[in-house]
């Protein structure tokens, strides 16, 4: 189920990107929808793009935070805390212990603060296998 999430909002969050703009808020209580059986969508998108119409925003800067936004969102699912990513080195032991070393990859590429990170190299990360069930249980 948690794969089945990150792939969904995965995808979100790349076609936003792809479009050139930023989601900013991937946040687990009240932007996250659980709209069936393992489907979620990402609300507001945009809505505070409305309220800065025509302030010059860097909007590679504002995608690098949607994706370390997207990170923390991981580590809240994986730990099943909403304040996990604050004790950091706890929720990694956590992952580590209930989940694939692949998934505490992921989480921690994308909340690093180190590197600059793509919506394109996630899906690298989830390679095929992961996305082709998502398709397969999508169409289920």
């Amino acid at each position: 189920t948690l794969w089945s999430y990150i792939v969904q909002i995965a995808n979100a969050i790349k076609t936003v990107h792809d479009r050139g703009l930023a989601v900013r808020q991937v946040d687990l209580v009240t932007k996250i929808i659980h709209t069936g059986k393992n489907r979620v969508r990402l609300s507001t998108c945009g809505v505070l793009d409305m309220f800065a119409f025509g302030q010059m925003q860097d909007v590679g800067l504002i995608q690098q935070h949607d994706l370390a936004e997207f990170g923390k969102l991981i580590i809240q699912l994986a730990c099943q805390n909403a304040g996990a990513h604050n004790a950091l080195p706890k929720a990694v032991d956590t992952m580590s212990r209930h989940y694939s070393p692949d998934l505490k990859a992921l989480a921690i590429y994308l909340y690093s603060k180190n590197a600059f990170k793509s919506i394109s190299h996630v899906f690298d990360m989830l390679g095929p296998a992961r996305l082709l069930q998502e398709i397969d249980n999508a169409q289920e």
